[in-house]
């Protein structure tokens, strides 16, 4: 075997397992990521929901729905730029 067949195989397998780390780490951000911030737009919409219906703690809920509304628009962007990514390869 020549030394540019052992040097070419090398290099291949270094990027082969880059790629993988690559995918390994996407797919802890997004497996992890996504549902943390699914469940902090839901806490604030709903927390939100709740002091306004109470009557009470006007400046509260409009925080709490404001962070709800945020993290809502992060998670569906999220979504929205896996699918493009996966739709442009």
């Amino acid at each position: 075997m020549s030394s540019f067949v052992i040097a070419a195989s090398a290099s291949s397998d270094a990027h082969i397992w880059t790629n993988l780390f690559e995918v390994i780490a996407w797919g802890l951000v997004a497996g992890v990521g996504l549902p943390i911030i699914f469940g902090l737009a839901m806490r604030g919409l709903i927390v939100g929901s709740a002091a306004q219906r109470e009557g009470g703690r006007g400046a509260y809920a409009s925080a709490q729905l404001a962070l709800g509304a945020f993290f809502s628009i992060v998670c569906v962007g999220a979504v929205v730029l896996a699918l493009f990514s996966m739709l442009h390869r």
